[in-house]
C-alpha cells in the first residue's frame, strides 16, 4: 500500500493519466486505443450481457494490448470454473 501511495502522489501520475485518457490532447491528437475500452459496444453492464464473456469483451480487452488465449477445459459455465 505504501508503494501505491507513493505512485499516486507522484506528479507524473497525473500527467500520464491525462495523456492516456486524452484529456487536453491537442486537436487532431489521439488518446491511447484502450482509454475508452469500457464503452465498447455499450459497455458490459447491461442485463443481457452481465456475467457473460462476449466477443465485445474480448475486443475491449485486446484494445489494452492484452492477448486473449482460448483454453479448452471441461467447464461449461465460467462462473463455476473461476
Amino acid at each position: 500500500m505504501e508503494r501505491l501511495g507513493a505512485f499516486i502522489a507522484d506528479p507524473q501520475a497525473v500527467v500520464d493519466l491525462r495523456r492516456y485518457f486524452g484529456i487536453g490532447v491537442p486537436p487532431g491528437g489521439m488518446p491511447f486505443t484502450g482509454s475508452r475500452f469500457e464503452h465498447l459496444a455499450g459497455g458490459g453492464d447491461g442485463p443481457e450481457v452481465a456475467d457473460r464473456i462476449t466477443a465485445e469483451d474480448l475486443v475491449a480487452v485486446q484494445t489494452l494490448s492484452v492477448t486473449v488465449t482460448l483454453v479448452r477445459n471441461s467447464c461449461v459455465n465460467w462462473r463455476v470454473c473461476s
